[in-house]
């Protein structure tokens, strides 16, 4: 999970209250799915579906488990040795869609989900960079985006709705966390 600049868990970040009296966590908000898919969710078009506030929003990405124990241990992907920065990583927004992709964390190398609380203005800048191809001008890495069919909870594509997902190569501040 990430907070501010470092990475942290829902726990650390309230046993530490008291350090923060201006930021708040997101907590984890529950709601039927069916209630989700029939009410608010659109049933068409290209959509990031998220679990957001003003402050963050959550992105989860698949690694190998040395990958993701140092994250967790560390707070950043600068200094893990499994790490590479210039390989693309891919994040997404939505965790079925995550789960569905590391074949419920069963692939090879995505045994582990981690689910990372961005800064809601680091991917902001994300998208304003993204691209489906090339480099944005004045990005400090590369940003692709891709459309990729929703998933279900069961693992169906969704028909009509597509998912974001960004790949990071070389964006020194989701490495630095």
């Amino acid at each position: 999970n990430i907070d501010g600049s470092n990475m942290t868990t829902q726990q650390e970040w309230q046993d530490n209250a008291d350090k923060r009296d201006h930021q708040r966590p997101l907590l984890w908000r529950t709601e039927s799915y069916y209630e989700q898919a029939r009410h608010m969710w659109p049933g068409k078009g290209k959509h990031i579906l998220a679990q957001y506030n003003d402050e963050f929003v959550v992105v989860y990405q698949a690694f190998r488990p040395e990958i993701a124990n140092y994250v967790v241990q560390h707070k950043k992907f600068d200094g893990c040795p499994f790490y590479n920065p210039t390989r693309m990583t891919w994040i997404k927004t939505n965790f079925c869609w995550i789960m569905f992709r590391s074949q419920w964390a069963t692939r090879p190398h995505q045994e582990r989900v981690v689910a990372i609380w961005r800064k809601r203005a680091a991917f902001d800048r994300y998208l304003t960079w993204a691209r489906t191809q090339g480099s944005a001008p004045g990005s400090d890495g590369t940003v692709r985006l891709q459309w990729d069919p929703d998933h279900y909870p069961n693992g169906d594509c969704h028909p009509y709705r597509k998912a974001v997902q960004l790949g990071l190569r070389n964006i020194e501040s989701f490495r630095s966390g």
